[in-house]
């Protein structure tokens, strides 16, 4: 249902902002002029402004991709209860469902590395396959997972920001199964 969808956004965003605060708190332990509510009052931020106040901040050098790569190795790193209120992939995928949406799994590769990406797939209706910052045999191959579970495919390019790379303009189209399920 929809309330049920608002609801587990809603618990998602009050993770993101714990997590960002934890990030944040820690960075000023270790000697940053940083505070959360200072420099954060409008807490949470997206991940491109998170990057943008850090650098203005000093940490890094004020570098913004290293100050990515930090943000990954410190999220990469929270212990198992920094995500503990979200639902499990199974349980959100049901989530979107009843609220009439379609449960696509997004960047697909990094699951399939550590060899769960087959059983996860089982629980949504699809999976992100022409992810743009993969190579192009990577997103045949993540294609054809889909085509071969049954399951839809999509496309994206997930930019957060000039820190990440260049902006690359996706060269691929939705597929048309996919709209047709979604309305176009």
């Amino acid at each position: 249902s929809l309330p049920q969808l608002k609801a587990v956004n809603s618990t998602a965003l009050d993770v993101w902002d714990a997590n960002q605060r934890r990030w944040i708190d820690a960075l000023s332990l270790d000697g940053v002029d940083i505070g959360f509510e200072r420099d954060f009052a409008d807490h949470p931020v997206r991940l491109p402004i998170l990057i943008e106040r850090l650098c203005r901040r000093g940490v890094e050098g004020g570098d913004p991709v290293r100050v990515h790569a930090l943000f990954r190795t410190f999220f990469s790193a929270l212990p198992q209860d920094a995500y503990a209120r979200l639902p499990a992939p199974a349980a959100a995928a049901a989530i979107i469902r009843a609220a009439g949406g379609v449960a696509l799994l997004a960047h697909p590769e990094p699951l399939r590395a550590i060899g769960v990406l087959a059983e996860l797939l089982e629980a949504f209706d699809g999976l992100e396959a022409l992810y743009m910052p993969y190579p192009d045999a990577q997103r045949e191959e993540l294609r054809m997972l889909a085509a071969q579970h049954g399951k839809l495919y999509s496309c994206g390019t997930d930019y957060h920001g000039y820190f990440t790379g260049a902006y690359r303009c996706p060269t691929v189209e939705a597929p048309v199964d996919l709209l047709e399920r979604i309305g176009f």
